[in-house]
């Protein structure tokens, strides 16, 4: 007896998935809760056990290819059945017709029995079914009564075309007319719908453009096309930030916490938070709705090999700075190996991207949507600054923040930024403040 597995429901608001890997072939036993599958879906990769035991008789949807949710991805089987039939997929089920005999007042008009392969083969080969008479069961069209149709069909000759109006006599003209100048035929441009293919310059390379680096891209024109995206940078004098952090850098390591500036700009984010509560929101378009955050989760942009992913530290006002430097380090392990769960990435409502590691100095960053904004972290570098009418070497950062416009202005932003300067550049607020 044969079994659909179709997609499941794997988080509320996840309405399909790309399977990422299969981690079984067609033919192979699989027991009930083995390992079935990786399906990609908000950013990571989620295992999915086989509900179903049996032998794993087809694979509907290939690795790469994307699944809604109920839609079938494998059928199987019980031991002893025959595996060699096909399985029909959604499309071919829509050309597939009844396997009840008709009578033939039934079958005058109707379409002719035939499998999708035989059809689509048909098509290639400019037959008309209706034209051919099937051997198989019922009158099913087998391929070789197309190759049959194809030896008996006697090719049709072509037949010039009557020539009109008809011609008439010559008359005898006066004087002889001189012949017709040759003229250059003007060359036919191709059709616009029709661009001529150029040729390589060179060597290329073509990469599959799937998995997380696909699904980013997704979510990133999705964020394009809802927000109205809108940039405001900042800086930051965090000399007093940088000897805080190293002389926190000892405790740190005692207490087997790797301390990055990340945590620091966590809670100067979380802080601004509260004083600008809009700033940690979201649009419900629908509903007409700014809905406003009472929670504080702040996704965490992290580089793997495979794309960008967005882990989510939940409830950050909760924490303090060793708390959440070691959930960073856990969370970005998880991260790069692949290890990552689905609600890891969910329910963010703000985010930063720092790329200190890397260099630059302003960035536009990509609105983590829903979230109303997202903040990128700059390097920090050592810049002259003016202090009491005196120029001195300073540590500063850039920041730059991408809001959607829709839900707040400019203002806003800057005020925001403001406060979370306020706390960056007065760092032993952050950690006598109650979270």
């Amino acid at each position: 007896m044969r079994k659909e597995f179709k997609m499941p429901m794997v988080a509320e608001s996840v309405v399909e998935g790309e399977v990422g890997k299969w981690f079984v072939k067609e033919g192979d036993f699989v027991k009930k809760d083995q390992p079935l599958l990786e399906v990609l879906t908000d950013k990571v990769n989620v295992e999915i056990p086989s509900p179903i035991e049996g032998i794993l008789e087809k694979i509907v949807v290939p690795e790469g290819k994307n699944a809604k949710v109920g839609e079938i991805l494998a059928v199987f089987g019980t031991e002893g059945e025959d595996l060699r039939e096909k399985v029909t997929t959604a499309e071919e089920a829509d050309e597939t017709e009844s396997s009840e005999p008709k009578s033939q007042e039934e079958s005058k008009g109707a379409k002719p029995l035939a499998t999708p392969a035989v059809r689509r083969r048909a098509r290639e080969m400019g037959i008309d079914l209706d034209r051919v008479k099937g051997s198989g069961p019922r009158g099913r069209i087998t391929d070789a009564d197309l190759e049959n149709f194809t030896a008996e069909t006697p090719a049709v000759p072509a037949v010039d075309a009557p020539t009109w109006p008809p011609p008439t006599e010559p008359k005898t003209p006066a004087e002889p007319e001189p012949p017709p100048t040759p003229q250059t035929p003007e060359p036919v441009p191709p059709p616009e719908d029709e661009p001529v293919p150029s040729e390589p310059a060179g060597e290329e390379e073509r990469i599959p453009f799937k998995g997380i680096r696909r699904t980013v891209a997704k979510q990133m024109i999705k964020s394009r096309q809802t927000t109205v995206a809108t940039l405001h940078v900042d800086s930051a004098d965090v000399t007093d930030l940088v000897e805080l952090r190293e002389t926190e850098k000892l405790k740190a390591e005692e207490k087997g916490v790797k301390l990055t500036y990340l945590p620091f700009f966590i809670k100067a984010a979380v802080a601004a938070l509260k004083a600008y509560p809009v700033v940690n929101s979201s649009l419900d378009d629908e509903a007409e709705e700014i809905v406003i955050k009472k929670y504080y989760n702040i996704g965490i942009a992290t580089a793997t090999d495979d794309g960008l992913v967005v882990p989510v530290i939940k409830d950050a006002e909760k924490k303090d700075i060793w708390q959440l430097a070691r959930e960073i380090r856990e969370l970005t392990e998880k991260a790069r190996s692949g290890k990552l769960e689905l609600d890891d990435v969910q329910g963010s409502t703000f985010s930063i991207t720092n790329i200190g590691s890397l260099s630059g100095q302003i960035s536009f960053p990509i609105i983590n949507h829903p979230n109303a904004a997202t903040l990128g972290i700059q390097s920090i570098t050592k810049k002259p600054v003016v202090r009491d009418d005196r120029i001195e070497i300073r540590h500063v950062v850039n920041l730059s923040m991408a809001f959607d416009h829709r839900i707040f202005d400019g203002a806003v932003a800057s005020l925001f930024t403001s406060e979370m300067i306020r706390r960056l550049e007065t760092p032993a607020l952050l950690f006598w403040e109650e979270g």
